[in-house]
């Protein structure tokens, strides 16, 4: 299979030696507080409530900065440095003391994967229309094939770093096997891939893959792809990638007129180039 990763892939952070467990909400700490106060002075343990436990794992948006594929032994890390920080949730009975919190853990990584996978371009419209009231598909193609006779006369001109990096997603069409493919999906933060027919291979694919995971395939052009992927970022309201932020901050105030106001230095200065 011939594969193109088409724009910036950004690779997630290296795990870290030591896992830092984040600060929970206002209200999630007070309880925690509380809580470790009774551990100190009786050395009660917490069985956390229904709620406060959902809480607790939201845990796994601090994980999936780094992997969406969590080997067992680096959930224990995660799970040991929380019951390090919160001696309160120490497990009695548990040899580790972490046995259950790191299969709640474990649980919810698998369900975050399968609900990325289940989301498909309707649900993206459909939420995208219900916060914006415009609809996605349509207003990104109308809007960019507004722009992009202007955009391309700008690209045109890039030299230097920019001009490097267009040779260097160029050099990236190469034959991938079936392993080096799952490889780079699984590193892959944010991105759109083409898959094209091969002698070997009558298949060609569009998708696209979030935090490592295909979350669609089979879309029409790269063009959907693109409008597909803003809306995940928009719709679940993420922090863009470092590589991608001004790609996505162009397409979400340039080209779908969100927010347009507020432009940073670098959209100014495309919009400027554009409007000469």
């Amino acid at each position: 299979m011939t594969a193109l990763w088409f724009s910036h892939l950004q690779s997630p952070s290296l795990w870290p030696d030591t896992f830092h467990i984040p600060s929970f909400s206002y209200d999630v700490e007070l309880k925690l507080e509380k809580a470790h106060e009774a551990f100190r002075e009786k050395g009660t343990l917490l069985i956390p409530d229904p709620k406060l436990k959902s809480d607790i794992q939201g845990l796994i948006q601090e994980i999936v900065r780094y992997k969406v594929y969590v080997t067992d032994r680096k959930f224990d890390q995660v799970a040991k440095a929380l019951v390090l920080r919160h001696q309160c949730l120490l497990e009695k009975g548990s040899g580790t003391g972490y046995g259950e919190r790191k299969t709640s853990l474990k649980y919810k990584l698998s369900n975050y994967r399968t609900n990325l996978r289940k989301v498909g371009c309707p649900e993206i419209n459909a939420e995208f229309r219900r916060i914006t009231t415009m609809p996605l598909q349509s207003r990104f193609l109308s809007q960019l094939d507004l722009h992009s006779a202007n955009l391309l006369r700008v690209f045109v001109k890039r030299s230097g770093q920019q001009g490097k990096t267009l040779r260097d997603i160029v050099a990236m069409m190469t034959d991938m096997t079936e392993g080096n493919t799952l490889s780079a999906i699984e590193r892959t933060v944010a991105g759109i891939y083409v898959a094209r027919q091969t002698p070997g291979s009558n298949s060609s694919d569009v998708g696209v893959i979030l935090k490592g995971v295909v979350v669609l395939r089979d879309l029409e052009n790269v063009a959907l792809a693109t409008a597909m992927l803003f809306g995940f970022f928009y719709i679940l309201n993420m922090r863009y990638p470092s590589k991608l932020h001004y790609t996505l901050e162009v397409i979400q105030k340039i080209i779908m007129e969100l927010d347009a106001a507020d432009l940073s230095r670098k959209a100014q200065s495309l919009t400027s180039k554009v409007d000469q």
